[in-house]
């Protein structure tokens, strides 16, 4: 049986999580010198050299570590540190991929290794097939460039969160769930038009 207590490290780690999504700038520095090796083995294996020569091991942990910090809110009050790791190492993947795509505009290379799609058999997807976690990654991308109010509507929103839950998560009006996410969605609109015109 699990100890608890003042003792008991996971009460300990549950208490700076919970610090650090409340927006504690001493839990977060905490959690980042916990969390740092374990992000940096997973970084160095999904590092290929092209993105090695374009952007450093530190500055993907760095980008990763602050999505970790703006995506905190969602996890629940009893959160892990296996939950704040599954964050992580998502906000890990979206980095590199990000990452990957500079680098190709500007070496005209892939992201190479950053999408996990080559970890499937070879024949199971076709040359530039665009999977949903594809998709998926690159609409969070677009997430990002939102405003935080609006950005923390939509986030739950596609984890399945209803208008009601939402509004009650982040203490709002029903109403104003409803027009952040509204604006939300004419800004991402206007986003990617201009995007896909350029």
């Amino acid at each position: 049986m699990a100890s608890t207590g003042p003792d008991n490290p996971d009460d300990n780690k549950q208490t700076l999580i919970r610090q650090a999504r409340d927006g504690d700038e001493q839990a977060r520095s905490e959690l980042f010198k916990l969390c740092s090796p374990t992000l940096e083995i997973y970084l160095r294996k999904r590092m290929g050299p092209s993105l090695r020569r374009f952007a450093s091991l530190s500055d993907v942990c760095m980008e990763t570590f602050g999505r970790l910090f703006r995506s905190l809110h969602v996890l629940p009050e009893e959160a892990s540190l296996d939950d704040v790791q599954g964050i992580l190492f998502r906000n890990a993947n979206w980095t590199l991929a990000d990452q990957g795509r500079k680098a190709a505009k500007f070496r005209g290379e892939s992201a190479g290794g950053a999408t996990g799609i080559e970890d499937q058999p070879i024949g199971e997807l076709d040359a530039g097939t665009v999977t949903r976690d594809d998709e998926m990654d690159w609409i969070r991308l677009q997430i990002h460039r939102l405003s935080e109010n609006q950005a923390q509507v939509v986030e739950r929103r596609l984890g399945g969160m209803s208008f009601e839950a939402i509004a009650e998560n982040l203490g709002i009006a029903k109403d104003t769930c409803r027009k952040r996410y509204l604006r939300a969605s004419l800004r991402l609109k206007k986003l990617i038009g201009s995007e896909s015109d350029a």
